[in-house]
């Protein structure tokens, strides 16, 4: 396996975290009665950041180490939570795009679109994806 791609797939990762998480901070921010739940993706959200730009500076300080060469549990998990991501950024994407036609207002009026059973899968989904690049951080001492 090419470390260098898993470090571009991280970077990837990144950078799609950090659209959703802005999507759900504004949502939260601008409308009346945000669910509890788009609180609770923007944390796991924040947490998913903070791991991701951890382990981008590791994988890019030891790229051409060859350390991770043979490691396809990292590989695996940034391309599953890569669809995730993408599927969430989709989803969230319909609701910008519906929502800035108008002003806060309409916003405000406009029904959030995961449903708290979506909101805790997706939740639980964002926290294995979270525990197993904390596990590849904390297994190099970081």
């Amino acid at each position: 396996m090419d470390p260098f791609s898993v470090t571009a797939g991280i970077a990837g990762l990144l950078s799609l975290s950090i659209q959703i998480h802005q999507i759900v901070t504004v949502h939260v921010k601008s409308a009346k009665n945000a669910p509890k739940e788009a609180q609770a993706l923007t944390q796991k959200l924040t947490a998913l950041i903070s791991v991701l730009e951890q382990l981008g500076r590791f994988m890019a300080k030891h790229a051409g180490s060859g350390q991770f060469e043979e490691s396809s549990l990292i590989y695996s998990t940034t391309k599953r939570c890569e669809g995730s991501l993408q599927h969430l950024h989709q989803t969230l994407s319909k609701f910008v795009l519906a929502t800035s036609k108008d002003s806060k207002k309409w916003r405000r009026c406009l029904k959030w679109p995961l449903t708290k059973e979506n909101h805790q899968k997706t939740i639980s989904v964002l926290h294995e994806y979270l525990e197993v690049f904390h596990f590849a951080l904390s297994i190099d001492g970081l």
